[in-house]
């Protein structure tokens, strides 16, 4: 990946997040710097949120322990296993993953980004790709291929 896709990508990420955060001097800065084409800039970003603005479990397993001990109920979690059998599209698009996460010549940022999307719902990931389509399609990238390649 070159780093001129690089610098559009953090360009592109900073315009949808530049007014989340407009109290937080870091986050702001680290967004400057990726409306400037920073691509380490994002990757410094997402470390700074996680860092500040993720709830820890540790906190939410105290709530429920404290909880617990004065008598009051919180919403009970369960999981359960659905088995199905995986399409053939579904298959192909957990392969492109793979396979791009294999790669040494790709940002670890498209490795986590598209490893995310791959498991999430399938309208999403569907709304990502038109999106990536259509913006490869305005800057003039020639061949259908190339653009998949990423993906």
């Amino acid at each position: 990946m070159s780093r001129l896709n690089e610098g559009d990508d953090a360009r592109e990420l900073a315009s949808q997040w530049k007014d989340h955060f407009p109290e937080d001097p870091i986050a702001n800065e680290r967004l400057a710097r990726m409306e400037d084409g920073d691509g380490e800039a994002a990757q410094e970003l997402v470390a700074h949120i996680q860092e500040h603005y993720r709830v820890d479990r540790r906190i939410i397993r105290t709530r429920r322990r404290t909880l617990a001990e004065y008598g009051s109920s919180y919403a009970s979690r369960s999981l359960e296993y659905l088995e199905y059998d995986a399409c053939p599209a579904e298959v192909a698009v957990v392969d492109q993953a793979a396979d791009l996460v294999s790669r040494t010549d790709v940002p670890d940022s498209w490795k986590a980004l598209w490893t995310r999307l791959a498991c999430t719902t399938p309208s999403l990931l569907e709304q990502v790709l038109q999106a990536r389509l259509a913006a490869q399609a305005s800057q003039n990238v020639s061949g259908f291929g190339k653009g998949l390649a990423w993906i």
